[in-house]
């Protein structure tokens, strides 16, 4: 017997296992009810009524899986291990109008639909925004890593060769490609380096020249005012002087008056 039958021959005897544990237990069987309902939701695609529609975006709104609430593609893991997403902001536009209209509050009166579009008014802000989006994006990462081992554990021998030699060349033009990212990024950071420090010394060089041209205002003719003390009266020099003169004038005010008599 095959890998793939026995896996097959497994999961046919859990599903009935669960079946009978859920015939035996009322609230088991309720949740198991529930888990089919969402699993019906989940494979949907086509034919799917307007109220199948809320209910999936609202499951998925729960699930804070935004990429399925509008019936975009997954995001998936890199050889690396790194989440990516191919989607592109035309596509979440144009599912967010297709979906919005089919389940828009004025056509379906009811609370159900009401939540649906704002949860689509939420997943579309969100996959629109680079920020948000990544950070979405890192959630994902566990579940698109599953999903690509699922895969490679799936795989035949032949399989497996062809998928080791495309993951080789993926991780090679990856890596190279981080590489390029990484040297953009330092000439990126050296060029605002080099705008700042240009701009740095533009201004001390204005400032320089305006200080030069406010010393030559001040240097200007006729703005030279006589020397004096700080209360407007002469200096010590010039008073010395004066009193100098009024001893010379005493004097001879005194030798005219000795030679009169």
């Amino acid at each position: 017997m095959s890998v793939r039958n026995i896996e097959r021959a497994f999961n046919a005897l859990h599903s009935q296992h669960n079946e009978e544990a859920a015939l035996a237990d009322p609230a088991q069987a309720r949740v198991q009810q529930a888990q089919t309902e969402a699993d019906r939701l989940r494979s949907l695609s086509t034919s799917m009524t307007t109220a199948d529609v809320i209910e999936r975006i609202l499951l998925h709104y729960a699930e804070r899986d935004y990429f399925r609430l509008l019936e975009l593609p997954a995001p998936e893991a890199d050889v690396l291990g790194n989440v990516t997403w191919q989607g592109t902001a035309l596509e979440v536009s144009k599912a967010y109008r297709r979906l919005s209209v089919l389940v828009h509050p004025d056509k379906n009166p009811g609370e159900d639909a009401r939540k649906a579009f704002e949860a689509l008014n939420e997943a579309h802000r969100v996959l629109k925004d680079a920020d948000t989006r990544d950070t979405l994006l890192k959630e994902h990462l566990d579940a698109a890593l599953g999903r690509r081992w699922g895969r490679e554990a799936r795989a035949t021998l032949e399989e497996r060769v062809a998928l080791n030699a495309a993951q080789a060349q993926e991780a090679a033009a990856l890596r190279k490609q981080e590489g390029e990212d990484f040297r953009a990024n330092i000439l990126e950071q050296l060029k605002q380096k080099q705008e700042r420090m240009a701009l740095k010394r533009q201004r001390a060089s204005q400032s320089r020249r305006r200080a030069m041209s406010d010393d030559g205002d001040a240097l200007q003719p006729g703005a030279v005012e006589s020397p004096s003390n700080d209360r407007g009266a002469p200096l010590d020099g010039d008073s010395d002087d004066e009193d100098a003169q009024r001893r010379r004038q005493a004097l001879a005010r005194r030798k005219k008056k000795s030679t009169f008599l």
